[in-house]
């Protein structure tokens, strides 16, 4: 049976297929997605379910309230570890509570900035008591507005967090800094990557990166609704929209096959037409 519940202000909660969820009635991708089909970017956690295993250390960059770093938790396990990354004050305090609300002691949340170097980044201003995508935030160029937000690189922290076997990153931009940032690890762990690429301007520089740290990349483009979800709601609230996203493997990984996708042998986005 679905339920949500009203909690102080616009957070609401609801158990859905993953877990109980805090969300902001206001966001109108996550939240929503969440309020009315119990999930949201299924098609992406049905892919992680074949690329994290029990015992894995994960790190999500950009985690938003955690709706998939909390499932992402649970195929890691307890034998295994999560570090989620969200520089919003607000949407941060919704990641830790939905930690703590899943039980999920093998996951810590950071509020950090990913990027090339460290430093302070100035949020742009955001109203969360009023419709938006509040995952959508971009740091790229903002105008400012907001609070100052900490800056670290995945080099640095790599120093005294358990080192990933995956890495999902989706930071509206922000892709190619947050790799130069962690060039040494990379080159030292070789972890899986799933790594958004929705901006057309910026994929050919992001690919080509890819490339030079010898990943081979394959194209991961999945529809925000699920027909089969899991409150069986069957109104399309994100019709012809996608995520962009690479599922990007070293070499090294002989035991990851990945065959019913798309492989890059370009740096042209399938997206862009001709």
């Amino acid at each position: 049976m679905k339920t949500i519940s009203q909690l102080a202000g616009h957070q609401r909660l609801v158990s859905g297929k993953h877990g109980v969820f805090v969300y902001n009635l206001h966001c109108f991708y996550c939240g929503r997605a969440l309020e009315l089909y119990g999930e949201y970017c299924e098609h992406e956690v049905q892919l992680f379910s074949g690329l994290v295993k029990e015992g894995d250390t994960v790190w999500e960059i950009g985690a938003n309230i955690g709706a998939l770093a909390v499932p992402l938790a649970k195929m890691a396990g307890k034998s295994g570890s999560l570090v989620a990354f969200e520089p919003q004050p607000e949407v941060f305090n919704n990641l830790a509570a939905n930690f703590a609300l899943n039980c999920l002691g093998w996951a810590r949340a950071l509020p950090y900035a990913m990027g090339e170097g460290q430093g302070v980044l100035t949020l742009p201003g955001v109203s969360h008591d009023r419709p938006g995508n509040f995952g959508g935030v971009s740091l790229v160029d903002s105008p400012g507005g907001g609070e100052k937000v900490e800056c670290r690189t995945g080099d640095e922290l790599a120093a005294f967090l358990p080192k990933p076997d995956f890495i999902k990153i989706d930071v509206e931009g922000m892709e190619s800094g947050v790799l130069r940032g962690m060039s040494a690890l990379l080159a030292s762990e070789k972890p899986v990557l799933y790594v958004e690429n929705d901006r057309l301007e910026k994929s050919q520089e992001l690919i080509e990166l890819l490339w030079s740290f010898g990943y081979r990349c394959w194209w991961h483009i999945a529809p925000y609704f699920n027909q089969e979800n899991y409150f069986g709601f069957q109104e399309n609230l994100y019709p012809n929209q996608v995520a962009v996203n690479m599922i990007c493997i070293h070499p090294d990984h002989q035991k990851i096959q990945i065959k019913e996708l798309p492989i890059s042998n370009s740096a042209k986005h399938p997206m862009l037409r001709e």
